[in-house]
């Protein structure tokens, strides 16, 4: 099952810088900082992100499957990270543009 993007390396970049993007666009616009940490700690998760995804295509394979070990279990702190710049973070308050009328 699935969209057979594999066979189409442009087609798989595509799809995936899509989600990326989308999901910094929703989470910036869906949440506000309310510390200088939630603020910096964002943006800094989103380079590494892009850093990580810019290794990917653009790096080597490795040459031993312990570097892939090491790249993953330290990639399972992001979770971590995330979550202490999302507690510095809060709902924005939606604009009046974004709100529907009520019934």
């Amino acid at each position: 099952m699935g969209l057979g993007l594999w066979n189409s390396v442009p087609a798989t970049l595509a799809a995936e810088s899509a989600f990326l993007i989308t999901g910094v666009w929703l989470y910036s616009r869906s949440t506000r900082a309310t510390t200088k940490g939630g603020r910096l700690g964002w943006w800094a998760f989103v380079g590494v992100l892009v850093l990580v995804y810019a290794g990917n295509l653009l790096g080597p394979p490795p040459a031993r499957v312990e570097e892939v070990a090491y790249v993953t279990l330290t990639l399972w702190l992001m979770p971590v990270w995330a979550w202490s710049f999302d507690r510095k973070r809060v709902l924005a308050a939606p604009t009046a543009a974004r709100r529907r009328p009520g019934p």
